[in-house]
């Protein structure tokens, strides 16, 4: 499974979001490889968990008003031409704050301590170590 997440922030904090990514474990590790729009790579099985963890960083409104509606056109577009499947926070808790452990905005580098995506869909992987037959 791939999740294609916007992520929207300070150019230097792209490292960070990365870096983040790459240290948490759900039964299997997650990947990032790099659009600027993020490929999660991550079985099936584990998604909800990084949903989870993700929906700490997931706001409504990227930018705000005409904005955002501007970024809807445009994951619209990605959908139809990727073919991607929907992939929603709907029926997905936040990791309670006791057990998540948020991207580390501490340095001198850090610019706005914020972090903005939306989850844009995803694709199947052919292949699955559970076994899982792709849709």
């Amino acid at each position: 499974m791939h999740i294609i997440t916007l992520v929207h922030t300070d150019s230097v904090n792209h490292k960070k979001f990365v870096k983040w990514i790459n240290s948490r474990d759900y039964g299997s590790r997650p990947f990032c490889r790099e659009f600027r729009f993020y490929d999660i790579a991550i079985q099936e099985v584990h998604k909800d968990r990084l949903l989870a963890d993700l929906k700490h960083y997931h706001k409504e409104n990227l930018a705000g008003g005409t904005k955002t509606k501007k970024i809807k056109k445009v994951i619209d577009w990605l959908f139809k031409i990727m073919k991607l499947k929907s992939v929603s926070f709907e029926g997905i808790e936040k990791t309670p704050s006791k057990w998540f452990t948020p991207i580390n905005f501490n340095g001198k580098e850090a610019c706005t301590h914020a972090v903005y995506l939306e989850v844009i869909g995803g694709l199947s992987d052919t292949f699955d170590k559970y076994g899982h037959e792709e849709i």
